[in-house]
């Protein structure tokens, strides 16, 4: 419609002498026209049976609207040819509001009828209908319905939703753990709560005293588990008379030798630190991070500089040098040591290790890999490291490497299905994932899964565009690539990865092209570090914000670099 609320018509004169007329009407026009034609049962081809109750409407326009009608009307599945079509686990009032949408593009979402209207919105496909529903709760949520709408998304497939609950009743878990949803939880959902670093407290009494009221609420059949949740409580952080006083004469933590024995321990922390071990040591929850940049290239040689961002202080300092140069070096985090993988040092590939311990603040020797390999992929997956890929003089390697940690050896798993050097590796769930790369000449766009239990790679969906060195991030239900090049172009553009789905989207660009970039993860942002835009090395860093969809620089570090290291692990104190 124009201004003046008429409906737009718009008349072209083309090249030819001709007129090309267009009209918003004909699909208004034609929608109210069905509508009404629905409401009066008139050329109606399917009626759908709700708890015994019809609703009429045509095929044609609910097949454009939902893959799942589609499938259903098109498909050799029975109701093809039924005219009348029972639909199970969806309300009367709840399917009518959906169809009635099909044709007006209206429906109202309450608080009353959201927690029906997303369940079947994703069971019949409608997409955008599920998205408003999500986005309603989101807005919502409170201390009272955080915990549940972080179940209700995780049971219906909202990883935004899920994702934005968690972080919202960690934030608010001492009003939280007050609420009725919080003392109704089962067991596991309130181990997997209160074991979260973020959780925002003043003090680990806060989360005992949280514990032992869900317990209270219960006791009978709730105290069996005060072992296994006091485990929780970081109980070394809290004073000795707080150990001594407040949880050392609780009744249920006395009368337990499993607790007696955690509240001994944690004494022992205060009055034998030297005999703790550096593994043993405590970090209190929102610890501070570092993220740190090792390694790369910074446009004539292969560096063994090492800078980290501190997020105490919102600057970059420089940290102890690696032993060796190390171009296209692969970075990843394991039991709070940073190892350092593999790369180049200026004259030959590297299939030497580093380990770097915070707590000493030096760099090591530790077993070297099985093959040399710069511009691998490397992550840490349920206690060991994964070496994926890469390059070894002039040939693209399809090899993988697993590291074990216990014996201090490196052991060779199934090889990839594709040979990929710079490829984005990142562990998401009980999977590895191999992303993109360079095989021989050619750009890669495709994508592999690898199952640790299984020894086994599968291919999943491809990426909608071809890149190698690449960054790429897991965060929350989702993987992000992003940069990279494709043989013509250093790229700035980001994909998401839905595995649930297995699915990619484009989302917003970063605001320079980043060749060989570094990917990570600080404070809930998603960061670019260094590259090569195709003039000259970059020192910039980007943080993309997921809930904005947006980019912004942030502070640059001290030097220049491309095919640099990156990784974040938690500040130890």
């Amino acid at each position: 419609m124009d201004r003046h609320g008429k409906q737009q018509q718009r008349v072209k004169a083309l090249s030819d002498g001709s007129l090309q007329f267009n009209s918003n009407y004909q699909f208004v026009g034609s929608f109210k026209a069905m509508s009404a034609m629905r409401k009066s049962r008139e050329l109606c081809d399917v009626v759908l049976i709700v708890d015994g109750e019809p609703i009429h409407a045509h095929r044609i326009v609910l097949s454009s609207l939902s893959p799942y009608f589609k499938a259903m009307f098109t498909g050799d599945m029975a109701e093809s040819k039924q005219r009348e079509i029972t639909i199970n686990g969806i309300d009367a009032d709840t399917l009518e509001s959906i169809v009635d949408y099909a044709y007006t593009a209206n429906i109202k979402i309450t608080e009353d009828n959201v927690q029906l209207l997303l369940p079947a919105a994703s069971i019949l496909q409608f997409e955008e209908i599920r998205q408003v529903c999500s986005d309603f709760m989101l807005h919502r949520l409170s201390t009272d319905n955080c915990l549940g709408v972080r179940i209700f998304a995780e049971i219906h497939g909202c990883p935004h939703l899920e994702s934005a609950a968690s972080v919202f009743s960690q934030s608010h878990f001492p009003e939280v753990s007050k609420k009725e949803e919080f003392l109704n939880f089962t067991v596991d959902q309130l181990k997997e709560l209160v074991a979260k670093d973020q959780l925002n407290v003043q003090s680990e009494f806060e989360v005992f005293e949280a514990l032992m009221n869900w317990i209270e609420q219960d006791k009978e059949s709730r105290q069996k588990y005060i072992a296994d949740l006091v485990k929780q409580v970081r109980l070394p952080l809290l004073s000795v008379k707080e150990l001594l006083q407040d949880v050392g004469k609780n009744p249920l933590v006395l009368g337990d030798s499993k607790c007696v024995e955690l509240l001994l321990g944690a004494v022992e922390h205060h009055l034998l630190p030297s005999a703790i071990k550096a593994e043993q040591k405590i970090n209190p929850r929102n610890s501070p991070k570092k993220l740190f940049a090792i390694g790369g290239w910074d446009g004539a040689t292969a560096i063994e500089i090492v800078e980290y961002y501190d997020t105490e202080t919102g600057l970059w300092e420089n940290g102890p040098c690696t032993i060796a140069a190390r171009n296209g070096v692969s970075l990843a985090v394991l039991d709070d040591k940073l190892y350092a993988v593999g790369g180049h040092n200026g004259q030959k590939f590297q299939q030497s290790v580093e380990v770097y311990d915070p707590r000493v603040n030096a760099w090591q020797y530790t077993a070297s890999m099985k093959h040399r390999r710069a511009s691998s992929g490397v992550t840490g997956h349920r206690g060991y490291l994964y070496a994926v890929g890469g390059q070894d003089s002039s040939v693209r390697l399809k090899s993988v490497e697993r590291y074990d940690p216990e014996n201090n050896s490196w052991q060779c798993m199934m090889n990839m299905n594709m040979r990929r050097d710079s490829p984005g590796v990142v562990s998401h769930g009980d999977y590895i994932y191999a992303i993109g790369g360079c095989h021989s000449c050619m750009f890669l766009d495709t994508v592999e899964r690898f199952d640790p239990k299984a020894n086994q790679w599968i291919s999943v969906q491809s990426m909608s565009h071809r890149r190698s060195a690449v960054g790429a991030v897991s965060m929350g239900s989702f993987i992000y690539v992003f940069g990279g090049h494709d043989e013509q172009n250093n790229l700035c553009t980001l994909e998401r990865y839905d595995p649930s789905t297995d699915a990619w989207a484009t989302l917003s660009p970063m605001n320079s092209t980043r060749a060989g970039v570094g990917g990570a993860i600080l404070n809930g942002k998603i960061v670019a570090i260094g590259g090569f835009d195709g003039v000259e090395q970059l020192n910039t860093v980007e943080e993309y914000c997921v809930e904005t969809d947006k980019w912004r620089y942030t502070t640059p570090m001290k030097y220049e670099r491309s095919y640099v290291g990156t990784v974040t692990m938690t500040k130890i104190v």
